[in-house]
């Protein structure tokens, strides 16, 4: 599959993430409060870091536009998706790198989800 579809999937997973801030829906924002409070700002944004990278890349999949408009009246690009592509060290060119790009996003993925599952672990150890 193209690495639109792959990154839409993550995003789609992100976005059924299961915790509520009890003033809005559950999602994303909701986890980093909820590790905001049984941990602290700082650990919670790390531990955020990844997830909120895939959603800034997600911006430019597939219905969302890649570039936005400066004071100037020039189309630039994103800078939400520039700095998602550079925090997963992105190459932009031939038709290999989507294939570098992939193993980045999902090994970073990977590695945060892990992170996230042992940290809620020991947090609420009678979970199952």
């Amino acid at each position: 599959p193209h690495l639109i579809y792959r990154i839409s999937i993550l995003s789609g997973i992100i976005d059924r993430f299961n915790f509520s801030t009890g003033s809005g829906p559950s999602s994303l924002n909701g986890l980093k409060v909820w590790l905001a409070e049984h941990l602290d700002t700082d650990r919670a944004a790390e531990l955020t870091k990844t997830f909120v990278m895939v959603k800034k890349l997600r911006k430019q999949y597939p219905i969302h536009d890649e570039f936005e408009t400066n004071a100037a009246g020039e189309r630039t690009r994103r800078r939400d998706v520039v700095e998602a592509e550079q925090h997963f060290q992105f190459r932009r060119g031939n038709t290999g790198d989507i294939q570098w790009n992939w193993h980045q996003v999902h090994q970073e993925f990977s590695r945060a989800v892990e992170r996230l599952k042992d940290t809620i672990a020991e947090l609420e150890p009678d979970l199952p």
